[in-house]
């Protein structure tokens, strides 16, 4: 269901996306973290190997996120233009998603109370 990068093969199922941003956000976390160990020796460090080695433990960092980032291979995240407008307009897409399902609810149930009415008809017709 992945590649060798651990991206998911399609972005379509949400708890697959969910699991890889988790996974991203927690490589993004660790590149801060390292940019933080290097901020925190400055100008102070004696040693040259502390510096050598936390801005090392830093470019590996950067080169994990980067691996795992460009492992999607330019698959696109499909996000309603709707909710896209509405987050523009300082919407929370959370809510928009919540009227989009509600109005898809809304419409299925009309779709099934028109399919019951056709059989209903059909059924008088046909004995």
């Amino acid at each position: 269901m992945s590649d060798t990068h651990g991206a998911p093969e399609t972005v379509h199922d949400p708890k697959m996306a969910s699991e890889y941003i988790k996974g991203l956000r927690g490589k993004v976390e660790e590149v801060l973290s390292k940019i933080d160990a290097v901020e925190s020796i400055g100008k102070d460090a004696k040693d040259a190997s502390v510096v050598r080695d936390q801005l090392n433990a830093y470019i590996g960092a950067l080169e994990s996120l980067y691996t795992e980032a460009s492992s999607l291979h330019g698959d696109e995240v499909e996000v309603p233009l709707e909710v896209v407008q509405y987050v523009d307009d300082g919407g929370n897409p959370d809510e928009c998603m919540r009227h989009i399902m509600s109005a898809v609810l809304r419409e299925s149930q009309r779709i099934h109370g028109k399919k019951h009415a056709i059989e209903v008809f059909e059924e008088n017709f046909h004995p």
